[in-house]
């Protein structure tokens, strides 16, 4: 057997074979671990899968190659845990047994099979974990007693133990059942090429990719099966290769896969296209007879791709298809601003749209282009030095890299269109914010990217973003992420955006020297009439002398200011001690997401100083008092409510006033709901922002009862009051 330590080695040193040598020799181990721990195969395989992925870009970690086995179980476990946590409770459908096809075997057949296998699994649970595990890795899947004793980091003797009592509580009937039924249940498609196979594609490795297909053709149907996504690695969930080349922008990759005989169709590698705005790659499918859809031409008006719009309309698209909202791709052009879209649409076939509500255009505030130091950097990934890492040419000015100590001037909200946050949580313009939630699926990147909107779209600003790199985090995953998930066009990344990254591995000092100059990049956008959004990563804000060094550079004035973000993973109220005393804070609820109120920030727990602040705003100071009130009491009252109305409400003290407080609640609830700009491609529901003016004047007219009689589902997803007014009306 080849040695392992110098597989390892050679594998960290990028060998990818040797990388596959090692998933063909430990993906027993992987299976037969989750398994243990699972209960299911589909789920075991899926653990398998993500383990050595996630092994893989972490393999420049492990400093022993010979540790491999026992460093590898921990992946395997992490994974298993997660699996086992997403997991909701099963039961057994019989309904489902009724209405069998009559050509199917017997229900009474099936059922009994049904319950013979679950004995397997139910002997196999019935063990200790430890002898479960190693019963597992040594009668199903052949591994040695000291190969098992590696890898979960074992005394050999103790394995001998564990599997001489397993046998004890196992008859050899049962271990033979076992035996069967998981390796009926296994995939015939071998995990060792799965796993090669989206590596190489991960590493444009064309000549990997051509091999491990000619092994086993079936790869090129292979869907992503796991989170990574999860993982800082760009690729959505049940997509083939062809998206893959898609989102590349890799025509050599397509033209092979569709030699392969792939279906250009299958899982919508156009749209992957159009959402990357990959022009080359869309020219190809729709060349080789991908369907150009005309739901696609809205999701280029929205993006406002007008290559691939023209493309689409060549292909036979139809310009006046109607999506889910009724509304063509040229109604969406106009309701984004793009006049010239409109006329060639128009020009094409489609109708003239009717008049309908722009994109607020009276909230920009232009301040012309910035000065040549900076604008060097814009649309480019540099390191802490200055120097460019994003694989293009090197940058010809030189970067302001002194940051000058200034005083604030004013403190005045930063608006962000977002009912909820200005609301609740007014962010201080030129202060410092923390977006805070370990929650997730409750939509904090979707909160963060329509702030990164505003920044470009209300005030005319740009971005400053400060991150480390870490395994498959890095620059160019983040960047097609931004473009498929957030709908940012190339020319807003390259002309708003500038992105500053270290290593993970990288000296404090290194990684100091990163935030330092992504606060003199700010700085200098600034000092050229910008306003910018300065937004620190987590891991990076938390290296010793970073958040002082942000704090000790705050300059504000009326024309422009720097506003510093932080994101974490953190629940407010135990965040670390070096945020103490952010001037705003904004968390996230479940439950108001699992209600589909979105956005999910919690109105409660969210907090800004300016609303305690005496020079702020009396009013807005006023109504979020109030409000907060109000809700807080719905807090206690809702649960009984849902249940069973307003009759739960009897038997206390005041029934009338608590029966109105849950009438305006569950309106002030709705009314912060709101439709956002980047869900447009996936909700045809056009994106709105608001005004804090609007805002209050909503939150002010639910207060005093004004509209009592308007229904609850009026408020919600729609954007100013009059909107709402609008919808009850012709709801009436």
């Amino acid at each position: 057997m080849e040695e392992l330590s110098a597989l390892v080695a050679a594998a960290q040193r990028g060998d990818a074979p040797s990388f596959g040598r090692l998933v063909e020799r430990f993906q027993g181990m992987a299976y037969a671990s989750a398994y243990a721990r699972l209960g299911d195969s589909h789920l075991a395989e899926d653990v398998a899968q993500e383990a050595f992925f996630d092994a893989y870009l972490s393999l420049g970690n492990l400093r022993e190659p010979a540790a491999f086995p026992g460093w590898f179980r921990r992946f395997v476990i992490k994974h298993s845990d997660r699996q086992y946590r997403a997991q909701p409770p099963r039961a057994l459908d019989l309904g489902i047994i009724q209405a069998m096809p009559s050509d199917w075997p017997d229900p009474a057949v099936l059922f009994e099979r049904g319950q013979e296998r679950q004995s397997v699994r139910d002997a196999i649970a019935a063990l200790p974990s430890a002898q479960r595990e190693a019963t597992l890795l040594f009668y199903i899947e052949g591994y040695s007693q000291k190969e098992i004793a590696a890898f979960v980091g074992a005394p050999l003797g103790a394995v001998k133990k564990r599997l001489f009592d397993a046998r004890k509580s196992l008859e050899k009937r049962m271990l033979d059942m076992v035996t069967e039924d998981l390796k009926k249940e296994r995939s015939t498609l071998q995990l060792a090429d799965k796993v090669e196979f989206f590596i190489a594609l991960r590493e444009h490795d064309m000549k990997a990719i051509r091999a491990l297909v000619k092994k086993n053709p079936e790869l090129v149907h292979v869907k992503t099966e796991w989170t990574v996504a999860s993982e800082g690695y760009f690729w959505p969930i049940n997509h083939t290769a062809t998206s893959w080349a898609a989102a590349n922008g890799s025509v050599e990759l397509l033209e092979f896969l569709l030699e392969q005989g792939v279906d250009i169709n299958e899982g919508e590698p156009l749209r992957m296209a159009i959402n990357m705005g990959e022009v080359d790659i869309a020219r190809l499918m729709l060349e080789r007879g991908a369907d150009p859809g005309g739901y696609k031409l809205c999701i280029a008006a929205i993006r406002n791709e007008r290559e691939i719009i023209e493309l689409l309309v060549d292909a036979g698209g139809l310009v006046d298809f109607r999506d889910g909202s009724g509304r063509t791709p040229a109604d969406w052009a106009q309701l984004k601003g793009h006049d010239e879209l409109v006329e060639f649409l128009v020009e094409r076939g489609a109708k003239k749209p009717k008049v309908l509500r722009r994109e607020k255009s009276r909230w920009v505030q232009t301040k012309g282009c910035a000065a040549p130091s900076a604008v060097s950097a814009l649309g480019r990934v540099i390191d802490g030095d200055g120097h460019a890492i994003d694989g293009r040419d090197t940058l010809t000015d030189d970067l302001c890299v002194t940051s000058l100590r200034g005083t604030n001037t004013g403190s005045t909200v930063l608006e962000t269109g977002i009912k909820i946050v200005d609301f609740c949580a007014p962010i201080r313009r030129g202060g410092h914010v923390g977006v805070f939630t370990p929650l997730a699926g409750v939509g904090k990147g979707v909160v963060l990217s329509e702030i990164f909107q505003s920044i470009w779209n209300v005030h005319d600003g740009c971005l400053v973003y400060a991150g480390l790199e870490e395994g498959a985090y890095t620059a160019e995953n983040q960047r097609m992420s931004w473009r498929h998930d957030f709908g940012m066009t190339e020319s807003l990344l390259g002309e708003r955006v500038v992105r500053v990254f270290a290593q993970a591995s990288d000296s404090e000092e290194k990684k100091r020297r990163a935030a330092e100059t992504a606060r003199a990049l700010a700085e200098d956008l600034r000092r050229q009439g910008r306003e910018v959004l300065l937004v620190i990563e987590n891991q990076l804000a938390l290296v010793e002398g970073v958040i002082p060094l942000m704090r000790a550079n705050i300059s504000i004035t009326p024309e422009a200011a720097v506003t510093t973000l932080y994101v974490g993973h953190h629940t407010v109220g135990a965040e670390p001690i070096e945020f103490t005393g952010l001037d705003t804070l904004i968390s996230f609820d479940l439950a108001r997401a699992h209600q589909g109120l979105y956005p999910a920030v919690d109105p409660l727990v969210s907090s800004s100083a300016l609303l305690v602040v005496s020079h702020y705003d009396t009013e807005h100071r006023r109504l979020a008092e109030e409000a907060r009130k109000l809700l807080l009491r719905y807090e206690g009252l809702h649960a009984q409510y849902e249940r069973h109305g307003f009759d739960a409400l009897f038997f206390l003290d005041e029934p009338t006033e608590d029966e109105r407080v849950v009438l305006r609640a569950r309106r002030l609830h709705r009314f912060l709901t709101q439709p956002f700009m980047i869900t447009e491609p996936w909700t045809a529901v056009p994106g709105e922002s608001v005004s804090l003016s609007e805002t209050l004047k909503g939150v002010r007219e639910i207060l005093e009862g004004r509209h009592d009689e308007v229904p609850e589902e009026a408020f919600h997803f729609k954007g100013e009051l009059a909107q709402v007014l609008e919808k009850a009306s012709a709801s009436a």
